[in-house]
């Protein structure tokens, strides 16, 4: 083991996808879920580094860090935070709290392993364990966008049942796919949209239709939202296997509209409902340049930093159903963040 990681946040699918990331690359991990607890484990573990939200039951983010940093050679403290984003509280966290480096999240996975790297001294270990998991527990909009961030280059593999498919990715974005669905092949594919033989001939007309192929299944592993998934680093398709690099924003937010059912959708809204939401600062980068539609024009547009989850879906004037599944996408992607504690009706 490269050492043992204390991870105190009370987010269960934070604390999944940072675990498994740091699974995976040769470190012991221990998790807490409030400060109380937190405490308890740093001083009877004795954890390397600690990975640590602000906004925490029983004893807040920034006095726990204080508190840790007073001990006798603590462990270095990273401290992370969706709601305090200014540049000034980043520095009062490592100024007043002593923090050894501060993360808005979202965060790139990159940064977060270069700052690792740099403090305990060690190296990214070449190929490490699978990432794997129940897929319901972390969703796949959430790991394709852990993925992304982590610029991971391999193969995602999603099994449920007897239906199975693999996402190839190359520094986290998706080139390929395959699946074990004879009615995802090409050939049936061509046969739905009444694909001519003759049209094919021409090699610029083949290419588009492969291209449509290969999105259409893509969008279609987000069908799938049990069973299990496996990420195997380095595994790359097969020579054959036609390819089309497909932004993870487009991607996840296709994914989310086709796919992801209304009943489900309202569930996390509800939950979501009276928190204010924010525009995230790197929210044009979490977009990679990929062209928005009206609709989603609209709903980001709406995102003032100021208005509830309910307030933004009202305001855009489209479908309630509309508006929540272009907002949820946004959020998954990290484009909006919302504010950990819910506005008081």
């Amino acid at each position: 083991m490269a050492g043992r990681i204390l991870i105190i946040d009370d987010d269960p699918v934070n604390v999944k996808i940072l675990g498994d990331f740091l699974l995976r690359k040769g470190f012991e991990v221990d998790r807490a879920n409030d400060g109380e607890q937190a405490l308890a484990r740093v001083e009877r573990q004795r954890p390397d580094l600690v990975l640590l939200d602000v906004l925490l039951p029983k004893i807040n983010g920034l006095d726990l860090c204080r508190r840790i940093k007073k001990a006798q050679n603590p462990p270095p403290v990273f401290l992370m935070s969706a709601v305090y984003r200014s540049p000034s509280i980043q520095r009062d966290a490592q100024a007043e709290y002593g923090a050894d480096a501060y993360f808005v999240k979202p965060f790139r996975m990159q940064d977060l392993w270069r700052h690792i790297e740099e403090r305990l001294g060690v190296r990214r270990p070449d190929g490490g364990a699978p990432l794997e998991g129940d897929l319901a527990a972390v969703g796949l909009p959430r790991l394709l966008v852990t993925l992304h961030a982590a610029e991971e280059t391999g193969a995602l593999k999603l099994e449920h049942l007897r239906v199975e498919r693999i996402l190839y990715l190359e520094r986290g974005l998706p080139i390929a796919v395959e699946s074990n669905l004879r009615s995802e092949k090409f050939e049936q594919f061509l046969q739905e949209h009444a694909v001519s033989p003759e049209l094919l001939a021409d090699a610029e007309e083949r290419a588009s239709w492969e291209r449509r192929h290969v999105e259409e299944r893509m969008v279609a592993c987000f069908l799938m939202r049990e069973g299990t998934f496996e990420f195997v680093p380095a595994a790359t398709p097969r020579p054959e296997l036609p390819r089309a690099e497909v932004p993870v924003p487009q991607l996840v937010l296709e994914g989310v509209r086709r796919h992801l059912p209304l009943l489900e959708l309202s569930h996390e809204i509800e939950l979501l409902r009276r928190r204010v939401v924010h525009a995230t600062p790197d929210a044009a980068a979490a977009l990679m340049g990929i062209r928005l539609a009206d609709e989603q024009a609209r709903v980001l547009a709406a995102i003032d930093g100021h208005s509830t989850v309910e307030d933004i879906i009202t305001r855009t004037g489209l479908p309630s159903p509309t508006a929540m599944q272009i907002l949820f996408g946004f959020i998954l992607l990290g484009v909006a963040a919302v504010e950990e504690t819910a506005r008081e009706a």
